[in-house]
């Protein structure tokens, strides 16, 4: 079956009209540096690849203070660098000063993870409160 060329011609002028608006509409999300104060919840892209499956957190500028949910669970504070939590210290339960405590240089990479808006479980919002309670001592 021959195809007239005309027609073929005006396909062919018709994919780029349709792939460049597509490509210009695409806005990435934000990245977590541009994001104001206020609380956010995280869940894992590919829940295997990561040690945590969720994180909540309050940003107030550069300073994050949050809750990793998942195996690990553990309150921690950390520094906003572009989509990443660095030089973050981390407490784990029961959260008080005896608490056992670490300190990571790069700690999350939030390009693994999607936001999601949804009602978070009061335990987990009491928790988070814990959290800045033991950040701001």
């Amino acid at each position: 079956m021959k195809i007239p060329v005309r027609f073929a011609v005006s396909l062919f002028l018709l994919v780029p009209v349709l792939t460049v608006p597509l490509m210009s509409n695409a806005n990435p999300a934000p990245s977590l540096e541009n994001l104001p104060t206020g609380e956010y919840y995280y869940e894992a892209i590919h829940a295997s690849e990561t040690s945590s499956r969720s994180i909540l957190f309050r940003k107030a500028g550069r300073t994050v203070i949050g809750l990793q949910m998942g195996a690990n669970r553990s309150c921690f504070r950390g520094f906003v660098e572009g989509n990443r939590i660095v030089n973050a210290t981390r407490v784990f339960p029961p959260y008080d000063p005896a608490s056992r405590q670490d300190f990571q240089e790069e700690m999350l990479d939030l390009s693994q993870y999607s936001q999601v808006e949804q009602e978070l479980r009061e335990r987990d919002r009491a928790t988070l409160r814990t959290c800045i309670q033991f950040f701001w001592r």
